[in-house]
């Protein structure tokens, strides 16, 4: 598969995502993930992946696994990027076994950003984790900010579940605004796809008016039906 964008969707309970040989040009941008999502690679190497991006999506209480094939665990060789993405809410691992990943500007809110190898840290900022330090162990990176509160308008001093009803945007004295890589915002106001909270709807139009005028047409007959919907940006 190549070439796909899931935008605005939303992965509750465990997710099982299959990456596999060639996979190349994925996009996965303002979703929402709830509960367990695993990564896992169930065939070939995943080192043949090109450009898959995660980007201004929001994991609340969520584990990214990599799952072995035939007793080996495989690598993503830098092709699995994540980017302004805000993480919540989980005390254990964000991530188990995940190798040579890269992840810039996101925001971990009491939410672990341990469990990475060989993996690459730019400019994020972790707040209230039981581990702040990034990067750690055999990881690299550089323009990161450790046990600093991002200063949302609306969430939690504590932390805590997403709610549609928090706006994840920066104060303006907020130590993640502009200080992501390239000068942007680190965090979900920042990045290619940015946003203060994740759309609740997807962008396709909302159909508010279906009327069909009457039970059956004649063969080779006309049919008229009226069809009224609203745009959502």
């Amino acid at each position: 598969m190549s070439d796909i964008i899931f935008e605005r969707c939303r992965f509750q309970g465990t997710t099982y995502w299959h990456w596999y040989d060639g996979l190349s040009d994925i996009t996965m941008r303002n979703c929402y993930f709830n509960g367990t999502t695993i990564a896992a690679n169930q065939a070939g190497n995943v080192g043949t992946l090109s450009n898959c991006l995660i980007t201004n999506c929001v994991f609340d209480n969520c584990l990214l696994r990599s799952l072995s094939y035939n007793s080996t665990t495989y690598d993503y060789d830098g092709n699995l990027v994540l980017r302004n993405n805000l993480f919540l809410n989980r005390t254990s691992n964000n991530f188990l076994s995940l190798i040579e990943i890269v992840l810039e500007n996101n925001i971990f809110y009491k939410s672990e950003p341990t469990g990475l190898s060989l993996s690459t840290f730019n400019n994020n900022l972790t707040y209230l984790c039981n581990n702040n330090t990034i990067p750690y162990g055999d990881n690299l990176g550089s323009g990161n900010i450790e046990a600093t509160d991002p200063e949302f308008i609306n969430y939690p001093a504590l932390g805590g579940a997403h709610s549609w009803s928090y706006d994840y945007g920066l104060e303006a004295t907020s130590p993640a605004a502009g200080t992501g890589t390239n000068g942007t915002d680190i965090g979900l106001t920042g990045g290619n796809a940015p946003v203060n909270q994740l759309p609740i709807y997807a962008k396709i139009p909302g159909v508010t008016l279906l009327d069909i005028p009457v039970s059956s047409v004649p063969v080779g007959g006309t049919l008229q039906i009226q069809i009224e919907a609203e745009s959502r940006d």
